[in-house]
């Protein structure tokens, strides 16, 4: 039932239909008590749930010399053996101008994967990397060590690249002398049938970035990675590209070519996260991030303190609600507690209602205000 209330003033609210009914149920349904339980008795339940995984996001990359090629293609494989092959082939088959290296890491995959992988082992310009099981991070990791582009591009291995991706991104990239490029991408279903397109207007900026913040769909520079890398033990890992690598990029472009065909994969890493303890991870990770900004000097930019705290509010909520009330309040109180430790909470009203409505609750300590906020923002 309160799913469906929830729902009804999320239709009033992004229809702009009477806002202060939608405002005024809110402050119903809210209340401002402040919780008293302890940051540490909150991070307790938290690390008995899950244990907070040792990766970092940050490294010292080793240097491969000179660029040999303009763009290294860096698959990682792990259970996807039913799509492994046209995921290869959308990269095998690009027509480009520009000098192309292939990593495919097979991340200790207990399928077919890694069979699949060694029957293209002599190809020219590609590489075939075995390793044991240690997750998507590690993978890509390792893909990145290996590398010897200028460019890096991440393909999950269940997805695939549309016609003509490696050409449109790099002739950007290229065009502008870019940090980054992103396309657009269409969502598809497991048979390949497409849902939707997605994709950011096309830009040139150097000012910020206009940009998904997702691994895929776009040519990043690989010197960006030297000190940055995707933290291994963690769900979520492609947090620092908004967080680490957006902030340390230069000039940044958006194009209007599809470049990614994103499969909804039933059994794919998003499919599973939902319910799961791991779900935690979010908490872990996002004090990773912010240690590893202080630590590289780089600053917030104001849309990078609102991602920031829409990850402990909106996506925290939505990740976690499976926990219960019983659990729940902990979360939020250690969400207070980063909000509060790195100082990532704006002093001044943004005129958004429920953002500031949030930033208040996260202050104070106010849970309902959180949650509601939370749902409705």
């Amino acid at each position: 039932m309160k799913d469906l209330f929830v729902k009804g003033l999320r239709f009033l609210k992004h229809r702009e239909i009477l806002p202060p009914v939608v405002r005024c149920a809110y402050r119903m349904a809210a209340n401002r008590k402040v919780l008293e339980l302890p940051a540490e008795e909150a991070w307790k339940t938290v690390r008995r749930i899950v244990p907070r995984p040792q990766g970092t996001c940050c490294w010292e990359r080793p240097d491969n010399g000179a660029p040999a090629y303009d763009i290294s293609v860096i698959i990682p494989f792990y259970n996807t053996e039913a799509y492994a092959v046209q995921c290869i082939k959308s990269v095998l088959s690009q027509q480009t101008d520009f000098r192309m290296e292939t990593i495919l890491v097979d991340d200790g995959s207990p399928d077919g994967c890694g069979r699949i992988l060694d029957s293209y082992a002599e190809r020219e310009n590609l590489v075939v990397i075995h390793q044991k099981n240690q997750g998507l991070s590690a993978a890509r990791n390792t893909g990145i060590c290996a590398a010897r582009g200028e460019y890096l591009l991440f393909l999950d291995s269940d997805d695939y690249l549309a016609e003509g991706a490696i050409q449109a991104l790099m002739t950007a990239a290229r065009a502008h002398d870019a940090d980054m490029v992103e396309g657009a991408h269409l969502s598809v279903t497991a048979s390949g049938e497409v849902l939707k397109r997605c994709g950011q207007k096309p830009g040139v900026y150097e000012d910020d970035v206009y940009m998904f913040g997702y691994a895929w769909g776009k040519v990043i520079r690989r010197e960006l990675f030297r000190m940055i890398c995707f933290p291994v033990g963690y769900w979520y890992e492609d947090c620092i590209i908004a967080n680490l690598i957006f902030p340390a990029a230069g000039k940044t472009v958006t194009i209007s070519d599809v470049v990614y065909h994103y499969r909804q994969n039933p059994g794919g890493i998003m499919a599973s996260t939902y319910g799961n303890p791991k779900s935690l991870h979010l908490l872990y990770i996002t004090e990773n991030v912010l240690d590893t900004l202080q630590k590289l000097g780089f600053r917030r930019s104001e849309r990078q303190q609102l991602l920031l705290v829409m990850e402990l509010s909106r996506v925290l909520l939505a990740r976690t609600q499976h926990f219960g009330e019983e659990t729940l309040p902990a979360i939020f109180i250690a969400a207070c507690d980063i909000a509060q430790r790195y100082d990532i909470l704006p002093e001044a009203p943004t005129g958004n209602y429920f953002y500031d409505e949030i930033v208040e609750a996260l202050r104070h300590r106010q849970y309902s205000r959180w949650k509601w906020a939370s749902m409705l923002i």
